[in-house]
């Protein structure tokens, strides 16, 4: 192998939804974030897993489910802010 070149590895665990959610409000509050910013992410995040399910992998997440997502939001006349 040259000098310099790198193998990159493939990391293939799945994670739920669920466990996503926990793992970021873990690093939320590492990040010292207030505790309404923290509210308003759980509850955007609580309305996308009740939307994309709470046992599908969080890796099979692609544009396609969040502009679905966007859009039954907006069509329910919910805050567009998340959707920003």
């Amino acid at each position: 192998m040259p000098r310099g070149m790198k193998i990159k590895k493939t990391i293939t665990k799945t994670i739920n939804a669920e466990e996503a959610l926990n793992k970021f409000f873990r690093h939320c509050e590492v990040k010292n974030l207030s505790g309404k910013t923290i509210k308003t992410y759980e509850l955007v995040c609580r309305y996308f897993i009740e939307f994309y399910g709470k046992d599908k992998a969080i890796c099979d997440v692609d544009l396609e489910v969040l502009e679905d997502f966007i859009t039954k939001g907006k069509n329910k006349g919910n805050s567009q802010q998340y959707a920003r």
